[in-house]
C-alpha cells in the first residue's frame, strides 16, 4: 500500500520534478553609470517535454515566459559581441550547440532589393525528448525595432508602393519572407524534416508582428503541422486585413499585449477603412480597469515593479487607464487619416510627417573622421516651462513620460510574465466609450447614485472624477467618457441654452486589448435649460444585447420630470450661471480704440473693468470703464451678454492746467461664440450716451473719432453707437 501511494505521488509530482531551473541573464537597462555592463539573473523553468505534451492550441504560461525572455534577449548587441552575449548564452543553456545557432544581425539597409524592410533574427535547433518522443526543436527569435530610422520606416510601410489598404502590412510581410527563406535554407542544410519537428517562434514589437505573419505563412504553406507550432508574440502591431485571420487554424498563435500600450493597436482596426488585425488569439494583461483595482494596486503592481526594478533600476509606472489612451489615440489618427490613402497624403500627410520624425529621432551615424558638431546648449524657456509644469503637477509630467516608456517596454512585458501567474496576468473584461458631442452639461452617477464626475460647458471637472471612469475632451466639441465594460452607471445630461440645442450620444465597445467591436448610431437629443435626460450605460447594455446579437451598442435616454430634473441639476451643481469665472478680453472698435477688459463673476451677474486707448489720440486721452453684466446661453455655444457701464474718459484740453475727466454712461450688447477651449470670438454693439451740458467734451469732433453718426433721443440726450470685435479667453 505504501509503495502504491508513493507511486501515485510520483505520478502527480513528475511534471513538476522534470522541469529544470535555469538562470538566464539579461543586461541591466537602467541609465546608472555604475551599473554599466551589469547582468540580471532571470530564473526560468525549462522542460523539453513541454513540446508535444500539451497542444499548441492551449496556452502554456511556462513556454510564454520562456518566449518573453528570448524576445527580450533578442535586443542583445550581437555586433559588439558576436558570441559573448545574452542571446547566445541562453541558447547554450538550453543545450544548443554553437554550430547550430545562426544569427542574422548584420543588416545592410542600402540593399537594393530589401532596403529598410529587414529585421534581425536568429535560428537555432537541437534534438529533444518531447512529449511525443525524440524530435527536433527549431527556435526562431526575432528582434524588435532597434534605435535606427530604417526599421522604423519599415514599421510605417503599410503599403508604400500602392498607398492603399491591402491584405497585409508590407513592411512586416517583406521581413517575414526573408526569415521564411532563411528558415527553409537552415532546415535543408541540416536535413531537418518539418513533419518531425517542433517550431518555436517569438518576438517583441516589430519582432512580434513579423513572428505573427511568419507563422501564418508557414502554416498556409503546409510546411509544419499546426499542432507542432508554438508561437508567442509580445506587443505585436496589427498585420493583416484578412477575414481569415480569425480562423481557428491559427489558434496556436498567442499574442500577448499590454492594453495600455499604443503599439498593438496600430495600424488601426476601426471598420472598413482601417481593418488591420492579428492572426491567432490575443491575451491582455491585467490592469486597473479590467480587474479589481485594489488587488491590482496593492498586489500586482508591487510584484511587477519588483522584477522591473531589477531590470531597469526603477519601479513600474502604469497609466492606470486601461486601453483608454490607445483607443483615443487611434480615434484621433483615424480622424486625421480616415483611410490608408489619406495616411499617405491629404492635408495632414501623416506618413511623411512620421517618417521625418523618425529621421530626426534617429539620425544616421557619422562616418569616421567627420567633424563633431558642438552639443547644443540645453535649457531655455521650454525646459523651464516643462520643469515648472512638472513641479506644479507634483511630478505628473515625469510620471507620464515614464508611463509612455513603460507601456511598450520589453522589460515591462517580461516583468508581467515573471511576476504574475496565468490566472493573475490576464483579463478578458472589455472597454467602452460614451462620446457626447456638443458643449452641454452632464454628470455621471454610479449604481448607488454617487456622483463620479461632471462636465459644465465642455469643461471636465477632473477633481470630481473617480476611477475607473476616465474623461477627456475631443475634437468636434466632444467629450469622451471611458469605462470598463462590466461597470454600470447613469448619465444625466442637460444644457443651459434658452433654445433647444442638439447633442448626440454614441457608444463604442472594445475588447480587453482595445480592439474595436461595434459602435452605435448617434442618438440625437435636443436640450435646453431645465430639460434633463438620463440614460444608463455600461454592463447593462451588454447584458441586454446578449439576449439577441451579443452586443447592444445604443442608449435609450429618457426625459426626466421637471421636479426631479431640478433636483438632479442642483445635486450635481450643473448650473453654469452660478459658476465663478475670470475672463480676460481684448478688443478693437470702429472708433479706432484698442482695449483690454477683465470680467469677474458668474454668467448670472459679473463685474467688468475695461480700459482703452484711442489710436488717433495717443497721449491725449484715455478711458477706464466700470460696469455690471449678465450672460445668457442662446443656442449651442452662442451666448448673449448685456452690460451697463460708467465710462471715465480723461481728456487733454487746450487750456493750461485744465485736463479733465468726463463721465459717459454706456450700454453694450454682444454675441460670442466658442472657438476652441476657453477661446471665444465676439462682436458687440456699444452705445454711449451724450448728455447736454454734462459730458459734451467727450463727443467733440476733435476729441472723438467716429465712423457712425450719433442719434438724437431728446433735446438733451443723444446716442453715439460703435461696433466692437474681440477675443475672450
Amino acid at each position: 500500500m505504501r509503495f502504491f501511494l508513493l507511486f501515485l505521488l510520483f505520478i502527480f509530482l513528475s511534471p513538476f520534478l522534470s522541469a529544470e531551473k535555469i538562470d538566464f541573464q539579461l543586461a541591466f537597462s537602467g541609465d546608472s553609470g555604475s551599473s554599466k555592463g551589469k547582468s540580471v539573473s532571470i530564473p526560468l523553468e525549462w522542460d523539453e517535454s513541454w513540446f508535444g505534451k500539451k497542444s499548441s492550441f492551449e496556452y502554456d504560461h511556462n513556454l510564454a515566459r520562456l518566449a518573453c525572455y528570448f524576445s527580450d534577449a533578442a535586443y542583445s548587441d550581437l555586433a559588439a559581441n558576436p558570441q559573448d552575449n545574452n542571446l547566445f548564452d541562453a541558447y547554450r543553456k538550453l543545450g544548443i550547440k554553437e554550430s547550430d545557432i545562426e544569427a542574422h544581425y548584420d543588416i545592410n539597409y542600402t540593399d537594393a532589393m530589401w532596403g529598410n524592410d529587414q529585421c534581425a533574427f536568429s535560428i537555432a535547433s537541437k534534438k529533444i525528448q518531447s512529449g511525443k518522443g525524440a524530435q527536433t526543436l527549431l527556435l526562431v527569435v526575432i528582434r524588435g525595432t532597434p534605435l535606427n530610422a530604417s526599421e522604423w520606416l519599415s514599421n510605417l510601410n503599410i503599403n508604400d508602393a500602392n498607398k492603399t489598404q491591402e491584405s497585409i502590412h508590407k513592411g512586416f510581410a517583406r521581413a517575414a519572407n526573408i526569415i521564411h527563406t532563411a528558415l527553409i535554407s537552415y532546415m535543408l542544410r541540416r536535413q531537418i524534416n518539418p513533419t518531425d519537428a517542433f517550431l518555436f517562434i517569438t518576438g517583441h514589437s516589430r519582432g512580434a508582428a513579423v513572428s505573427n505573419l511568419l507563422s501564418s505563412i508557414i502554416l498556409d504553406d503546409n510546411f509544419f503541422k499546426s499542432e507542432n507550432m508554438y508561437v508567442y508574440t509580445f506587443a505585436a502591431p496589427n498585420v493583416t486585413t484578412s477575414a481569415d485571420s480569425e480562423n481557428e487554424k491559427y489558434g496556436f498563435i498567442w499574442n500577448i499585449v499590454n492594453a495600455e500600450d499604443i503599439v498593438p493597436t496600430v495600424p488601426m482596426n476601426r471598420g472598413e477603412n482601417w481593418a488591420y488585425k492579428k492572426y491567432g488569439h490575443t491575451l491582455s494583461f491585467s490592469n486597473q480597469t479590467n480587474t479589481d483595482a485594489d488587488l491590482y494596486k496593492k498586489e500586482f503592481v508591487p510584484k511587477i515593479s519588483g522584477f522591473y526594478e531589477k531590470l531597469s533600476g526603477r519601479g513600474y509606472k502604469p497609466f492606470t487607464t486601461g486601453p483608454f489612451v490607445p483607443i483615443v489615440v487611434t480615434k484621433l489618427v483615424e480622424l486625421l487619416s480616415e483611410n490608408v490613402e489619406r495616411y499617405y497624403g491629404g492635408f495632414i500627410d501623416l506618413h511623411n510627417r512620421a517618417a521625418n520624425l523618425m529621421h530626426k529621432l534617429f539620425p544616421e551615424k557619422k562616418e569616421e573622421g567627420d567633424e563633431e558638431k558642438p552639443e547644443e546648449t540645453k535649457g531655455g524657456f521650454g525646459s523651464w516651462m516643462i520643469s515648472w509644469l512638472n513641479r506644479r503637477s507634483n511630478g505628473l509630467l515625469d510620471y507620464v513620460s515614464m508611463a509612455l516608456a513603460d507601456m511598450h517596454s520589453n522589460d515591462v512585458y517580461l516583468s508581467y510574465m515573471l511576476a504574475l501567474s496565468e490566472e493573475e496576468a490576464f483579463s478578458s473584461v472589455g472597454y467602452s466609450l460614451v462620446v457626447i458631442q456638443g458643449y452641454e452639461e452632464f454628470a455621471v452617477f454610479d449604481s448607488d447614485e454617487n456622483m463620479m464626475t461632471r462636465v459644465i460647458d465642455g469643461k471636465i471637472f477632473y477633481s470630481d472624477t473617480k476611477l475607473p471612469l476616465i474623461l477627456c475632451p475631443a475634437l468636434k466639441n466632444s467629450v469622451i467618457v471611458g469605462y470598463p465594460s462590466n461597470m454600470d452607471f447613469k448619465i444625466a445630461i442637460t444644457d443651459e441654452t434658452l433654445l433647444p440645442s442638439p447633442a448626440s450620444i454614441t457608444v463604442e465597445h472594445f475588447d480587453s486589448s482595445g480592439v474595436f467591436l461595434c459602435s452605435s448610431d448617434a442618438k440625437k437629443l435636443y436640450l435646453r435649460r431645465n430639460k434633463l435626460y438620463c440614460f444608463y450605460a455600461g454592463a447593462s447594455l451588454l447584458h441586454d444585447g446578449e439576449k439577441d446579437s451579443g452586443l447592444s451598442c445604443g442608449v435609450a435616454p429618457e426625459r426626466v420630470a421637471a421636479k426631479e430634473s431640478r433636483e438632479i441639476i442642483r445635486t450635481a451643481d450643473l448650473r453654469p450661471r452660478l459658476r465663478f469665472n475670470i475672463i480676460p478680453e481684448v478688443y478693437a472698435n470702429t472708433d479706432f480704440n484698442l482695449g483690454f477688459a477683465l470680467h469677474v463673476g458668474s454668467p448670472l451677474i459679473f463685474a467688468s473693468v475695461m480700459t482703452a486707448q484711442g489710436l488717433t489720440k495717443i497721449g491725449k486721452s484715455g478711458e477706464v470703464t466700470f460696469g455690471l453684466g449678465n450672460q445668457q446661453s442662446i443656442y449651442r455655444q452662442l451666448k448673449f451678454e448685456n452690460e451697463i457701464f460708467a465710462k471715465c474718459i480723461w481728456l487733454e484740453t487746450d487750456k493750461e492746467n485744465d485736463d479733465g475727466f468726463v463721465l459717459v454712461p454706456e450700454l453694450r450688447s454682444s454675441l460670442s461664440m466658442k472657438v476652441i477651449g476657453r477661446l471665444r470670438i465676439f462682436s458687440a454693439g456699444v452705445f454711449d450716451f451724450q448728455i447736454s451740458d454734462f459730458n459734451d467734451a467727450a463727443f467733440e469732433g476733435e476729441k472723438r473719432h467716429t465712423t457712425i453718426h450719433t442719434f438724437r433721443l431728446s433735446d438733451s440726450l443723444r446716442l453715439a453707437p460703435s461696433i466692437q470685435f474681440g477675443l475672450r479667453f
